[in-house]
C-alpha cells in the first residue's frame, strides 16, 4: 500500500487494493487486529519531470496528485482504509528518519563513497540503476542511450551481508516461497570468498579529492594478503583506477614507457580492441597504441595489518564479464609465474613473505608461509593462513567480509532536487561531518519557480548550499547529491506501525 502519486488509479491499483481490502475486512470480521494504511513513495525522478514538462513545481504536481488519488481511493473503491497512518516520503516528517537512518549507518562504516563508473542519463541529468537501464542500453525513463562516467558516489555496504543473507534464506525454506527463494539465492550467488578492502594512497595532487578512497579486492585467499605475501594489486582495463588521472609520467611507468617500439608477449585479444591479454609469442609493438604492457600507476595500497604500501599496477592480461568490477588480482609471485613476470618486468620488490610448496609426512605437496614481518603466519599452510586472516579482519572497520564475486554495494545517492538530501556537510578542516540528529530535517530549498531539465538547484542555491561545520563552526557546504527513492522506500513498512512519533523512527513496543 505505497504507490507512486502519478494522479489518477489504474486497473493494476484496483486489483491490488481490492484483494488487500478484501483480506483486511475478513479479518477484521474474524476479531483479528488489522493494519490497512496507506502512502505514498512521492519523491524520485517521474515526478520531477513531470513537473518540468508542466512547468510547474515537484512539490505542487505530487500534492495535486495525491489528493486527487485519495479521494479515488476513499470515494470510487470505498476502501476501509485507515488513514490516520497515512505518509508520504516528500514529508519532512518523514523524511528526517530516513536521513536519520543514513548517519547511523554512516557512523557504523556502512554508509561510505568511492570512485564508481555509473549509468549516466544525458537527458535526465542523473545516475540510473542497473534495472533502469533497457537491454539496449537506453534509459527506460528518457529513451536515451545510457553514457559511461566515472564519479564519486554513496553507497550502501550492503555486500558484507551477503553471508547473513543467504543463511536468512534458509528460516523461509520449506513454504510457499520457493520460487522467491530461488532468485533471491541466484541474485545473491554463492558466498565463496571474501572482499578485503584497502586504504588507498595517491599522488599529492590527486590525494585531497580522493580522501578517504578504498580498494575492494575479492579472493578466496586472504592469508596471502594479510600474511605479506602480496607484491602488488593488479586492475585491468575496465577497472575504475584504470584512468588516465592515475598514470604516471611516462619514465616512472615501467622499462617501456618512454620507448616508442617494445618487444612484448602481449596481443590484443580480438582485431582492433583495446584490451590485451598475455601470449607466449613475442611481437613488436607502437607504444602509440592502448599500453599492452604492464605499468605502475600513481597509487599505492596500504597493507591490511602494517604500514606496507602496496604498489597498484596496471595488468592488461586481466579480463572479467563487463558486469562486474572484479578486473583486480592480488599478485602473489611466489604462486603464479604471470604474477613473478609482471613483478620482474616493473621492478617491483619481492614481498617481504614468501611462499614455498613443501613435501609433508600428512600432504604430499603443501603450501607453506614462511615470514619475518608477520611472525603469526609463519609456518602456517595458506588454508590455515586463510582462517588466521578471517578471525583477524573479520568485523574490523570492514576490512574482511565473505562475499559473492559477482555482488556489488547498493549505490544510493542521485544529483536530482526532488528526493531525500543526504544529511552531511564537507569541511576542508574537519573532511566530511554528519548533521546532528537535533538538527534534522535537512529540509529541501523551497524553490520560487519550476526549473528547467538539466538544472541543479540545490547547487545552484547558495543560501542552502554554504553552512557552518558543526565540529568547528568553519565554513562549510552542503552535499548536493540526494539519496535514492529506493532509500526511502525501504522501510516504511516500520513508519506504518508509529508514524505520527516525532521523537523516535518507531516506537519499540510497536514493533514487537
Amino acid at each position: 500500500m505505497f504507490p507512486y502519486p502519478s494522479g489518477r488509479l489504474h486497473m493494476g491499483h484496483l486489483r491490488v487494493y481490492t484483494v488487500a481490502d478484501v483480506l483486511a475486512r475478513y479479518y477484521r470480521s474474524r476479531n483479528h487486529t488489522v493494519i490497512f494504511p496507506m502512502g505514498w513513495d512521492a519523491f524520485g525522478l517521474p515526478a520531477e519531470n513531470a513537473a518540468i514538462d508542466r512547468s510547474i513545481l515537484p512539490s505542487v504536481w505530487t500534492s495535486d496528485n495525491i489528493n486527487s488519488m485519495r479521494e479515488q481511493l476513499t470515494r470510487d473503491m470505498l476502501l476501509s482504509l485507515d488513514w490516520t497512518r497515512e505518509l508520504s516520503t516528500c514529508d519532512p516528517s518523514y523524511y528526517k528518519w530516513t536521513q536519520w537512518l543514513f548517519i547511523k549507518l554512516y557512523k557504523a562504516g556502512l554508509a561510505y563513497r568511492r570512485l564508481a563508473i555509473v549509468n549516466w542519463d544525458p537527458v535526465d541529468q542523473t545516475v540510473l540503476a542497473n534495472e533502469l537501464v533497457d537491454a539496449e542500453g537506453k534509459s527506460w525513463r528518457s529513451g536515451a542511450v545510457v553514457m559511461k562516467r566515472v564519479m564519486r558516489q554513496w553507497y550502501f555496504r550492503t555486500l558484507a551481508y551477503s553471508k547473513s543473507l543467504v543463511e536468512g534464506l534458509k528460516e523461509i525454506e520449506g513454504n510457499h516461497w520457493r520460487e522467491v527463494i530461488q532468485m533471491q539465492r541466484g541474485w545473491l550467488g554463492p558466498v565463496d570468498g571474501v572482499t578485503l578492502e584497502f586504504d588507498l594512497l595517491f599522488d599529492a595532487e590527486d590525494s585531497v579529492d580522493f580522501q578517504g578512497e578504498r580498494l575492494a579486492v575479492y579472493t578466496q585467499q586472504p592469508g596471502l594478503a594479510a600474511g605479506e605475501a602480496v607484491s602488488y594489486i593488479a586492475v585491468g582495463s575496465q577497472h575504475i583506477l584504470w584512468n588516465p588521472r592515475f598514470r604516471q609520467s611516462i619514465d616512472r611507468r615501467g622499462p617501456n614507457g618512454s620507448r616508442k617500439l617494445v618487444l612484448t608477449n602481449f596481443e590484443p585479444l580480438d582485431s582492433g580492441s583495446p584490451t590485451y591479454t598475455f601470449s607466449r609469442k613475442l611481437a613488436v609493438m607502437s607504444a602509440s597504441q592502448c599500453a599492452p604492457w604492464p605499468e605502475k600507476l600513481s597509487i599505492r595500497a596500504k597493507s591490511l595489518l602494517s604500514d606496507r604500501l602496496i604498489p597498484v599496477v596496471y595488468d592488461p592480461s586481466l579480463l572479467s564479464p563487463v558486469a562486474y568490477e572484479t578486473i583486480i588480482h592480488l599478485g602473489v609471485p611466489d604462486l603464479d609465474d604471470h604474477h613473478k613476470e609482471v613483478s620482474d618486468f616493473l621492478d617491483l620488490p619481492p614481498p617481504p613473505t614468501r611462499v614455498e610448496m613443501v613435501s609433508t609426512a600428512a600432504e604430499k605437496n603443501a603450501t607453506f608461509i614462511r615470514s619475518n614481518v608477520a611472525p603469526q603466519f609463519s609456518g602456517l599452510t595458506v588454508e590455515e593462513a586463510n582462517e588466521l586472516a578471517i578471525k583477524l579482519l573479520q568485523g574490523r572497520d570492514y576490512r574482511l567480509y565473505a562475499c559473492s564475486e559477482h555482488r556489488k554495494d547498493w549505490l544510493v545517492s542521485r544529483q536530482r532536487y526532488w528526493a531525500t538530501p543526504i544529511p552531511l556537510i564537507h569541511c576542508s578542516n574537519c573532511g566530511t561531518v554528519p548533521v546532528p540528529e537535533s538538527d534534522l530535517p535537512v529540509l529541501l530549498p523551497p524553490l520560487e519557480k519550476a526549473f528547467k531539465r538539466g538544472a541543479v538547484p540545490l547547487r545552484e542555491n547558495e543560501n542552502w548550499l554554504n553552512t557552518t561545520c558543526p565540529q568547528c563552526g568553519g565554513s562549510a557546504q552542503r552535499e548536493t547529491d540526494t539519496l535514492d527513492t529506493f532509500v526511502d522506500s525501504s522501510w516504511y513498512y516500520l513508519r506504518f506501525l508509529d508514524p505520527n512519533n516525532s521523537e523516535e523512527i518507531c516506537r519499540p513496543a510497536k514493533a514487537s
